[in-house]
Order: structure tokens, then C-alpha cells, then sequence
């Protein structure tokens, strides 16, 4: 059996992780607006349900990346993922 590692010396509180959040939402032209209300909805479910997963004062979001009508394959690259995942 494997050793489990452990990160901080016995009798000290372990540490506690820090979240840097990125928010991604799908765009839908499909209610004819120029901004999108699917939008402006999935971005207020993500800001009532993002306190719900993370402790106050754990995380931090840094951006909200929004799908645009681009159209890619599997194989390629979305040009607004970049930065996405560090």
C-alpha cells in the first residue's frame, strides 16, 4: 500500500484552499435579442450557485467567459477558452 503524504506537521491545521473561478456561458440567439436573456439568466444562476459550493472569502471569480456563434469541431480550439484552464 502506498504512503499518503502529509502536508503539514501533525498538531497543525491543514491549509485551506483558494479558488480562482471562471464563469462560462452558453450563448443563445434563439430569443431574437441582442443580448441574450439566456445569458443574463445562466449568469445569475452562477452567481446565486457559486456561494453554495465555496466557503465565503475561498474563492474569487476572475472572468466570465461567454460562448460566442462561432461554430468549431472537437478537434479545435475556442478562441475565448484561452485562459480559460490554467
Amino acid at each position: 500500500m502506498g504512503r499518503i503524504r502529509k502536508r503539514t506537521e501533525p498538531g497543525m491545521p491543514p491549509e485551506k484552499a483558494f479558488w480562482r473561478i471562471g464563469k462560462y456561458i452558453r450563448l443563445s440567439r434563439d430569443d431574437g435579442n441582442d443580448v441574450s436573456e439566456s445569458v443574463i439568466h445562466q449568469d445569475q444562476i452562477l452567481e446565486d450557485e457559486i456561494p453554495r459550493f465555496f466557503e465565503a472569502g475561498a474563492y474569487e471569480v476572475v472572468d466570465t467567459y461567454i460562448d460566442g456563434p462561432v461554430k468549431i469541431g472537437l478537434n479545435q480550439k475556442h478562441p475565448t477558452a484561452r485562459g480559460a484552464l490554467v
